[in-house]
């Protein structure tokens, strides 16, 4: 098997790559009422009852509307109506929402292709989503809201779908994960360093591939790509630093990646000593972490 390349070779393969992305049937559509609702929110002249009516006809994207209302918000009613809780919800929290709802569907297809069915993907998806949450919340808690333009649920679903390269290779090119995934347990690396030792980028710049005709999803798109360098995006370097962090935290100390050899992990030099967390609070973020996970059986 001949890894090496000339650079423009490298270039050439992986825009091949990403063209049978774009060309491929088998990914699953988005969702419809996820794609309303971003319409929506891209209309100045959209109406609280027209977000009512889309929310109100999914089921799906009604009861995620309860789960990702703020405890804090529905506890100052306990009988809030759906259209008061659009209401509270806002602008960014509606966004997520549909965000969630949009994607929720392509994310399933890891479900349906051999080797992701034992839930090691699944699992360190949710355990990077949760820990970027909560890390982004650790490091904005106590400052202006003017330092990050988003929120900690849209930092939870960046961190939800920044491996969704792993399932989506597996679908379009099969010949290709197959030859990742090789280089990666021969080598003890993560399917994202071999793909960049063949292709000379990370997997993460397949992801947006998924997404790419979504309204509204710019911003999801540039975070996904640019998750191996956030320094080229430096109005979020410190909110993408936290999915860094995370997927390290998942991948290494907390034993949750997604492959299932073994991998060697070093500490992003991005992280810096204030971000680091105790290994009391990781003994602590391991268990909600299993509360978590339950959570999202639960809700599947």
């Amino acid at each position: 098997m001949k890894f090496n390349q000339d650079a423009g070779q490298i270039g050439d393969d992986l825009e091949r790559l990403k063209l049978r992305i774009r060309r491929c049937s088998g990914i699953p559509a988005p969702s419809g009422a996820g794609l309303r609702l971003l319409d929506l929110l891209k209309n100045p002249n959209a109406a609280v009852r027209d977000f009512e009516a889309v929310i109100s006809g999914d089921p799906n994207l009604a009861s995620a509307l309860l789960r990702t209302a703020d405890t804090e918000v529905r506890a100052q009613s306990s009988h809030a109506t759906l259209r008061e809780l659009i209401m509270r919800l806002g602008t960014k929290g509606l966004k997520s929402l549909a965000w969630s709802a949009t994607m929720r569907s392509s994310a399933m297809m890891s479900t349906r292709i051999p080797g992701f069915v034992d839930g090691r993907f699944a699992r360190h998806s949710h355990a990077v989503a949760f820990l970027s949450k909560y890390l982004f919340a650790r490091k904005f808690h106590n400052r202006p809201e003017g330092n990050t333009r988003w929120s900690a649920d849209e930092i939870y679903l960046i961190g939800l779908v920044h491996d969704m390269s792993y399932p989506l290779l597996a679908l379009v090119a099969p010949d290709v994960h197959t030859r990742v995934a090789f280089l990666a347990r021969k080598t003890e690396v993560t399917m994202s360093d071999a793909f960049q030792h063949i292709y000379g980028q990370p997997m993460t710049v397949l992801t947006p591939e998924i997404f790419s005709k979504l309204p509204s999803c710019e911003e999801l798109h540039r975070a996904i790509a640019l998750m191996h360098a956030p320094w080229d995006y430096p109005e979020e370097y410190e909110s993408l630093c936290c999915v860094v962090y995370a997927d390290y935290l998942a991948t290494g100390p907390l034993n949750l990646a997604t492959e299932d050899w073994k991998v060697g992990t070093r500490l992003p030099p991005e992280i810096t000593e204030g971000d680091l967390l105790s290994d009391t609070e990781i003994d602590v973020v391991n268990k909600a972490l299993e509360v978590h996970f339950v959570r999202c059986r639960e809700a599947a």
